[in-house]
């Protein structure tokens, strides 16, 4: 399967910023929305106060944004802007005109020191796979070396993020999706505190599509959190219904939504069928091999 970069209607790409612009110093705070829908639906006709509030949220969460989609035949499609997603046409019409049974958007809030281009904004594609990471972590030359050690996909930009989707992907290989989540967030976690043991990432937060099912995780450290923030900043909210389910960050609206325990792997299969994974001892020794159903 491929992938797709849209132009806007008059045909000309969306202006993008110059390599190299890097964001104010932060704390990286992303919002991603994944939806899974029993037919095609457009985000605006299922969560329409939740449309608003992705609007709203792009003025703070303004270092470009991106979509993925699946079209009937269930072949991946991508788009992506640097620029501020309320300041691009395309935004609405992913919002309002666009209809998919599995859809990611993403609202990027950049890392210090990363730039602010397109190869930098999510979704990231591989085949029939899109990936969308919230949150932080340091990346070390042992764990860049440990992906081209095992052939992780090379990665466009420069971000952590596109090394988490690279590392994910090598695991996927051998293993199916909750587990490759859970071996590439051990490996993270494990890597940060290689130099410091009581070092953790500050989040881990991802969603996965996949052809048939969307994968959802949630992870992060408070103490790495600054003073004003949220304890819930980096949470997950779950919402199903017979007609779609939406796994999404916090500060989106969306009717029936629940919060889901981090450290948990979500899984929501093309029949809307939802799993939620046991609680992940990410910095024991022992991985989790058993998994609920909710």
């Amino acid at each position: 399967m491929t992938t797709h970069e849209l132009h806007t209607s008059s045909g000309a790409t969306p202006q993008r910023r110059m390599s190299g612009v890097t964001p104010r110093k932060r704390k990286p705070m992303c919002r991603l929305l994944g939806l899974m829908s029993v037919r095609p639906a457009r985000l605006s006709g299922v969560l329409p106060i939740g449309v608003k509030d992705l609007k709203t949220l792009s003025h703070e969460h303004k270092d470009g944004w991106g979509t993925a989609w699946r079209d009937a035949e269930g072949e991946v499609h991508r788009y992506r802007c640097p620029d501020p997603a309320w300041t691009d046409p395309e935004f609405a019409r992913a919002l309002t005109r666009r209809s998919a049974r599995q859809v990611l958007v993403h609202l990027r809030k950049a890392s210090e020191g990363l730039a602010v281009v397109e190869s930098n904004c999510h979704p990231f594609v591989a085949g029939d796979v899109a990936f969308c990471h919230n949150g932080a972590f340091p990346v070390s030359e042992r764990l860049r070396d440990w992906a081209e050690a095992h052939g992780a996909r090379p990665c466009e930009g420069t971000t952590d993020s596109e090394l988490y989707f690279a590392i994910l992907l090598v695991f996927a290989q051998t293993m199916d999706w909750p587990r490759a989540i859970e071996a590439a967030v051990r490996l993270i976690s494990a890597d940060v505190a290689v130099d410091d043991p009581a070092a953790r990432p500050h989040a881990l937060n991802c969603l996965v599509s996949t052809p048939h099912a969307l994968y959802a995780y949630s992870q992060s450290e408070p103490a790495t959190f600054k003073p004003e923030s949220p304890v819930d900043l980096y949470d997950l909210q779950l919402s199903a219904n017979a007609e779609r389910v939406v796994v999404c960050s916090t500060k989106i609206a969306v009717p029936g939504a629940r919060r889901v325990e981090q450290f948990r792997v979500i899984t929501v299969r093309d029949d809307l069928h939802v799993e939620i994974g046991d609680r992940l001892d990410i910095f024991g020794s022992e991985p989790a091999v058993e998994r609920s159903v909710a």
